[in-house]
């Protein structure tokens, strides 16, 4: 039954077996390859007819792949086969899912209806360039008087703050 399991993310297409599990330490799991996947390609095994889906960290050698679960871990044991989905991990991009509560697959955690077939996004992708980036237009209100008159923020940027206990 595991070795027929579709990933939701690739409905129709036939999967490819990577090889099988060998290790199981948290997250971390290794995994023996008859054909080696390269590095941050998404990998899925069948747990209780539920993929848990991992990313191929580092190559251990030129049989084994060293990937990070994504999902609990539970359930993995060793000689459980793995399959390749064909691409890097994605994550769904529409207007759909502003202001929703998505796990790492994309699927609903906040009880609404799942998200229609949308565009999705290598998650390790190149930054746009620089003249397609908009500008801060506004200042986040810290509520903090020294940072909000001497260093005020941008509004959605980064910035990092180091601050003491008094």
């Amino acid at each position: 039954m595991l070795e027929t399991l579709q990933d939701p993310a690739a409905p129709g297409s036939e999967p490819a077996r990577v090889g099988r599990i060998v290790r199981v330490q948290g997250p971390v799991v290794d995994v023996l390859c008859e054909r080696l996947p390269p590095l941050h390609q998404a990998l899925y095994c069948g747990v209780r007819d539920a993929p848990c889906r991992m990313d191929v960290h580092q190559h251990l050698d030129r049989q084994h792949a060293r990937a990070i679960a994504l999902h609990r871990t539970a359930g993995l044991r060793r000689g459980l086969p793995v399959f390749d989905t064909g691409a890097p991990l994605q994550v769904p991009v529409h207007a759909d899912c502003l202001g929703r509560l998505l796990n790492v697959s994309g699927d609903p955690l906040d009880g609404g209806p799942p998200l229609a077939h949308a565009a999705h996004r290598n998650i390790l992708a190149p930054p746009p360039p620089l003249h397609e980036t908009r500008p801060a237009s506004e200042v986040l209100e810290t509520g903090i008087k020294v940072i909000d008159l001497m260093c005020p923020f941008a509004k959605g940027g980064k910035v990092g703050l180091f601050g003491g206990a008094g």
